[in-house]
């Protein structure tokens, strides 16, 4: 678990959603965020039972981490798949990674597959790239560069710099794309860019070989 927990960041209402709820999911983020879990939980489990899958799947979230209330994986899984039901594209990612990682629940690679395509094609880049390598490794779905490549270029178009430096790599071993050393060094500089330290030391090394003039 990490020690400091990222922001939440209020987004928009469904609207099929009642004012309630949506007063609910506000209060519950702006509690959150000044690390008052307890009272985040409580205002963020009405909100969610009032069927908002923001609010459900931010109280997936505590439960996950165990911010506000007991850790219970289970909990977390249950608010995750009714927000995702919804479509929400973080929920979806969220069980994605759940099933993928295997530390709370049995790891499944089909489940997780198919919680990410769906994030995936709604646009979320970290499903993007989670999507790529499931694809690269085979994992849950027939190993295949080709589909990896296009889900890291989706990702990497919206700023992943683990998607840019990945869809570096395929170019320099030639996965998926005719070998481009010229593109690959374009989307390790990307990814260096925003501080990613594989994508850095990439970088150095095609210069020791003469590759970067």
């Amino acid at each position: 678990m990490r020690l400091f927990e990222k922001p939440m960041v209020a987004s928009a209402p469904p609207a099929s959603i009642g004012s309630v709820a949506v007063d609910d999911y506000t209060e519950g983020v702006n509690l959150y965020n000044d690390k008052q879990y307890e009272q985040a939980f409580q205002y963020l489990q009405r909100g969610a039972v009032h069927g908002d899958p923001r609010a459900q799947n931010n109280l997936g979230v505590m439960f996950e981490k165990g911010l506000g209330v007991e850790q219970d994986c289970e909990q977390a899984v249950e608010w995750y798949r009714r927000a995702a039901a919804q479509g929400h594209a973080r929920a979806q990612f969220n069980l994605g990674l759940i099933f993928a990682n295997g530390s709370s629940v049995k790891r499944d690679d089909r489940q997780a597959v198919e919680w990410f395509h769906k994030a995936a094609v709604q646009g979320h880049a970290k499903a993007q790239y989670q999507l790529g390598n499931m694809f690269v490794h085979g994992r849950g779905v027939a190993q295949d560069d080709t589909q990896a490549v296009d889900w890291y270029r989706k990702a990497a178009a919206q700023g992943n710099s683990r998607a840019q430096m990945n869809l570096g790599l395929m170019y320099s071993n030639g996965r998926g794309v005719v070998r481009d050393e010229i593109q690959a060094i374009g989307w390790f500089r990307k990814a260096a860019a925003q501080g990613n330290d594989a994508a850095i030391s990439n970088l150095r090394i095609m210069q020791e070989k003469g590759l970067i003039k």
